[in-house]
């Protein structure tokens, strides 16, 4: 069996994704910054002034030009059934334009000029954020499925997928903070840190074949029945290869654009051999090799060379199981004792690493996430 499809979607953005909407027509907020060693206000009386106060105003608007979203999509797919089971092979393709994203229109150009708040197009605003579309995105994934219903008191479904998505801007939601350089914005460009590279998920049940009317005691009865009889297996198992992360910095300002942070500078690779992972981090190791990475110098006119999401943290694998017993009460009716298990097998799937360079800690990993919980329950089915 062979599939193919083709489609062109168009997605609006609700009004207060685009608008940043906190509950009223109308917010504002006002900062207060230290240039020249000289604050902008001085206590204890900072309002003391002809009516205004010294600060700045952060203002966000949205572009007037504000075209939907629009989405192509194709896929191909081949199937066919094997030993009761049903095998799908398949790819999908995803293009993306006209996803939202933010700019400064207060930023200041990379130049070697030292940063003057004097230069900034608006003087009476800190940050004017505008918010509109222009943003792309590219998917490819492949798929193989394997499905099986219930035969032999055992049903299954595996799905892999290998994928790779590109973008210049955010998929997992248009709120943040501009890129790096706004006014180069094809260096954005870059794997997006949704996806994970690969990805494995399986689900199943299983009769356990024990007790009255099963290939092993098939003869049982009464009590004995009742206690070795009537147990399931099943569960949902998640495997995937790290998040996309991006090295940082921080404490100073190579662009003079009064952004003290962003990228670094790339000398290296930065990824450390993978199957070493988990053994660094239980060392309390780095996972990344800092001497791939140079802190950008101030005042030196340009961003750092970094691409956006190019180190790969922590893999992630989660056993979630459910040992299940029924006791029949009538033919349509039933009676299951649950125990439900959490990660059950109790392993450590480690939290993302420091990607900061400017301290001691790059590629350290501080924690993880949460270890194994159980939960017995009592269930009537009828």
């Amino acid at each position: 069996m062979v599939r193919l499809g083709f489609g062109v979607y168009n997605q609006v953005w609700p009004g207060n994704l685009a608008l940043n909407a906190t509950g009223g027509p109308w917010t504002a907020t006002q900062s207060y910054f230290i240039e020249g060693n000289v604050p902008s206000v001085r206590f204890p009386t900072p309002f003391a002034t002809t009516g205004e106060t010294s600060g700045l105003f952060d203002i966000a608007g949205v572009s007037p030009r504000f075209p939907a979203e629009r989405t192509y999509q194709w896929n191909a797919s081949i199937g066919r059934q094997f030993w009761g089971t049903a095998i799908d092979v398949g790819y999908v393709g995803t293009h993306a334009l006209n996803i939202p994203y933010k700019d400064d229109l207060n930023l200041l150009r990379p130049s070697t000029t030292p940063y003057n708040s004097a230069l900034r197009p608006y003087q009476r605003y800190n940050q004017a954020a505008l918010t509109q579309t222009g943003g792309s995105s590219i998917y490819h994934g492949f798929n193989i499925q394997a499905d099986r219903r219930l035969a032999k008191g055992l049903s299954f479904n595996a799905n892999y997928t290998w994928a790779k998505a590109l973008t210049d801007t955010s998929l997992g939601g248009f709120s943040f903070s501009p890129g790096q350089n706004q006014y180069q914005r094809f260096l954005e460009r870059a794997d997006d840190p949704i996806i994970h590279r690969h990805v494995l998920r399986f689900s199943y049940v299983h009769h356990l074949p024990f007790g009255r009317g099963q290939h092993f005691l098939g003869n049982l009865s009464g009590v004995a029945n009742h206690i070795i009889g009537g147990w399931q297996l099943s569960g949902i198992t998640t495997m995937a290869t790290g998040q996309r992360l991006s090295p940082a910095f921080s404490n100073t300002d190579p662009a003079n654009t009064n952004q003290f942070g962003g990228r670094p500078d790339r000398i290296g690779d930065g990824n450390l051999d993978s199957s070493g992972m988990r053994d660094r981090i239980k060392a309390r190791l780095p996972i990344f090799d800092a001497s791939a990475f140079v802190q950008p110098q101030s005042g030196r006119g340009f961003y750092g060379n970094s691409a956006r999401n190019i180190l790969t943290g922590p893999g992630q694998q989660v056993w979630n199981m459910v040992l299940a017993k029924n006791f029949m009460i009538k033919e349509s009716s039933r009676i299951q004792f649950r125990w439900e298990m959490f990660n059950a097998f109790n392993r450590a799937n480690f939290s993302n690493p420091n990607t900061n360079i400017s301290g001691g800690s790059f590629g350290l990993v501080g924690g993880a996430n949460s270890g194994r919980a159980m939960l017995f329950g009592l269930r009537v089915d009828y």
